[in-house]
């Protein structure tokens, strides 16, 4: 924004930014064109519109003003920081590549300040925001909970100078105005050499949390899944965002710039559940290719797609030699599941394979019971739950899921034909499905929401094939 006014009024120094708001995020790479809208806003002043990202009032001037006087802070309200600031970017705590890490010392902290350098990056418009990272420094290390602090906007940015050297180092001082469980509003300081360079008032951090389950899958992508790894060898990812900003940031760290225009194509209701599912089909993957001795693969590294027929595959970045895998994945409410095999080299694709499925334990009107099941089923049914109706609807769930988890095995699905698939035995580990002659073992295990979620119920069933030796364990062996 400063740069187009500087373009539309040579001869002239930008002097301030008033009123910066951050609305939405803006993908650099790949490029994306933008339409950048500068209007006279007064004598002196530009308003721009930075498409519907950005917007901000530019004010310009023949030279700078003179400087504030440097802040200074009594060493006896200080104490020595307890994060350096090479620490604060090897453990990820911010998530700044490397050209944009500009904290470069933490000096002190204060009840309500911090202090420390801040290197200029090369990037231009880095090193204003390296002075907000060591406001999150702060933030981190001296509140209790929602640590995470995205900047949403910027009351007043006043330039002394002109924009300094990549490498020059400044004293940064950040004094925090206000804190509540939403915000954070600070005003932060540059200068070098005893003089200010440039002096922000009132940045507001948004404040967010983050889930314990994701916060190291959040810092190590590459070798923490986000999803929990089941010993039976498949996986489930429960819904861990308090809100659609999180969840959002979350979605173009593990499906990538694509998949998440595809995130953003689904329909509002059931965007969540198609994230989840493919967050687990990912983890999956990543489980088999550890086991075979991978490291470091981050998830945007992998593709989930759907064949011609609708059954999901899970490709590799080339050049990284991972092999590719059979997936099934499944989503329900607020989990998401899936279960993925290696395919041995050569091997074709189609034909029975993997399955999951995940259903919710719930009501269903007496309809539901015989359009799923047969006689014999329904007979099966009966004997298990004993007259209890609880009973009746979690082992009802179990047979539906199972029915599910083997239609996708078969790369059909159901097809509107749930009878097609018949339980023909059943036990608390494992149900035995027939379908066109070929018999699946199918594993079975209730799982629930955990407790910050709706109190919800499930049942997870999978198969990893049709079964070629009626003898071994069921559920239990990954090929």
């Amino acid at each position: 924004m400063v740069e187009a006014v500087e373009q539309l009024v040579p001869d002239v120094r930008v002097v301030a930014v008033h009123d910066a708001r951050f609305n939405k995020w803006l993908i650099a790479e790949p490029a994306t064109d933008v339409e950048i809208v500068v209007r006279s806003a007064g004598p002196n002043r530009y308003a721009v519109v930075f498409a519907g990202y950005a917007r901000a009032t530019i004010e310009v001037g023949v030279g700078y003003p003179t400087p504030p006087q440097v802040w200074t802070h009594d060493a006896a309200t200080e104490r020595p920081p307890t994060l350096g600031a090479a620490e604060m970017y090897a453990e990820r705590l911010m998530f700044h590549g490397p050209q944009f890490q500009g904290v470069t010392r933490v000096h002190a902290l204060g009840d309500m300040h911090v202090r420390g350098v801040v290197t200029a990056p090369v990037p231009p418009g880095a090193l204003l925001d390296n002075a907000l990272q060591l406001i999150g420094n702060w933030l981190i290390t001296t509140q209790p909970f929602r640590t995470v602090a995205l900047p949403v906007g910027l009351g007043h940015v006043r330039f002394f100078g002109p924009p300094p050297p990549a490498g020059r180092a400044f004293e940064c001082v950040a004094r925090v105005r206000s804190i509540d469980d939403g915000q954070l509003v600070a005003d932060t300081q540059l200068s070098f050499r005893g003089r200010v360079w440039a002096q922000i008032e009132g940045a507001i951090d948004r404040r967010f949390d983050s889930h314990p389950q994701a916060r190291v899958a959040e810092r190590f992508p590459e070798r923490h899944p986000m999803s929990l790894l089941q010993p039976e060898g498949w996986t489930m990812a429960f819904d861990c965002w308090t809100d659609l900003v999180t969840r959002g940031m979350a979605a173009r760290g593990i499906l990538g710039g694509a998949a998440y225009a595809d995130y953003e194509r689904q329909p509002a209701k059931t965007r969540k559940q198609w994230m989840l599912g493919r967050i687990a089909a990912k983890d999956a993957v990543r489980a088999r290719l550890w086991e075979d001795g991978h490291t470091d693969i981050y998830p945007i590294e992998l593709t989930v797609g759907n064949d011609a027929d609708g059954r999901p595959w899970v490709r590799g970045r080339p050049g990284r030699g991972l092999g590719d895998c059979d997936v099934s994945l499944a989503h329900c409410a607020e989990i998401g599941v899936a279960i993925a095999r290696r395919r041995a080299p050569g091997a074709t694709t189609g034909g029975p394979g993997v399955g999951i499925d995940v259903a919710e334990v719930t009501d269903h009107p007496e309809s539901t019971f015989s359009f799923a099941l047969t006689d014999a089923e329904a007979t099966l049914l009966a004997s298990l739950a004993g007259g209890d109706a609880a009973a009746r609807r979690l082992w009802f769930t179990r047979f539906w899921a199972a029915k599910e988890a083997v239609g996708k095995a078969e790369g059909t699905g159901l097809d509107g034909r749930p009878r097609r698939f018949r339980v023909r035995e059943a036990a608390d580990a494992v149900l035995t499905v027939e379908v066109d002659g070929r018999t699946y073992r199918v594993g079975h295990r209730d799982v629930a929401n955990p407790a910050d979620l709706p109190p919800r119920r499930y049942v997870v069933a999978w198969t990893w094939g049709p079964d070629p030796d009626p003898a071994a364990p069921p559920g239990v062996s990954r090929p």
